[in-house]
């Protein structure tokens, strides 16, 4: 019995540019993950403090909690950037949406 070289194994390795994609899409949810935290409890320490604590206890590698810290600065930098607009631009609508949420 021939084996047919032309079929492919169900348990192939990823090509590299594959590998690397969803290595990319990962890291951006993990940072995007990071910024909604940090809109949420809306402080970046209470967010890195948590990260570090999952990171103590074994939950999560060094690799996701970089993400979600940078993803947290990120968002204390949007919540700063939106109160440092001026009062007559469209910044307060959005203050006011924020705080509302």
């Amino acid at each position: 019995m021939k084996k047919n070289p032309e079929k492919k194994k169900a348990n192939a390795p990823l090509p590299t540019k594959t590998k690397v994609l969803i290595g990319v899409v990962v890291l951006l949810a993990l940072i995007l993950i990071g910024l909604v935290a940090t809109l949420i409890m809306q402080s970046s320490s209470a967010t890195t403090g948590v990260v570090v604590v999952l990171g103590a206890g074994g939950l999560i590698d060094l690799y996701t909690a970089v993400a979600l810290i940078l993803g947290a600065n990120i968002g204390t930098t949007i919540t700063a950037q939106l109160a440092a607009f001026s009062s007559f631009d469209i910044a307060p609508f959005f203050i006011a949406l924020y705080r509302l949420s």
